[in-house]
């Protein structure tokens, strides 16, 4: 009898707990739609939308600019490979140095020619 009479308690107690956490969530999603509602009404969506057209903006420049940097990057690349090329071409010319000889007026006005420097 005893277990009876604690089960129906726990039972009780477990229909009221439910009870009341029913009442806290309509309450919660109550004030959520009015928050939402309040919110439509002073504009603060149309705002965020406002910044999220914004962001997709900047993101689609970012996209292109990226697109243009990378062509640059493999027209600086073919530069490179082209003067790299013209450079070994033109020392492939010339005549081996001696022993413990140091580069001589050819290469220097090669390397000076590749790089663009004017001494």
């Amino acid at each position: 009898m005893r277990a009876i009479i604690a089960l129906s308690i726990a039972l009780a107690l477990s229909l009221f707990a439910n009870v009341v956490a029913m009442y806290l969530i309509g309450s919660i999603s109550a004030s959520s739609a009015a928050k939402v509602v309040q919110a439509r009404q002073t504009g603060a969506i149309d705002a965020l939308k406002g910044r999220a057209d914004q962001i997709n903006r900047v993101a689609l420049a970012a996209d292109r600019d990226g697109l243009k940097l990378q062509a640059e990057l493999r027209s600086v690349d073919e530069e490179a490979a082209r003067r790299l090329q013209n450079y070994q071409a033109f020392v492939s010319g010339l005549p081996p140095l001696p022993q413990g000889c140091g580069p001589g007026k050819a290469r220097v006005d090669a390397l000076n020619h590749l790089t663009g420097a004017d001494p």
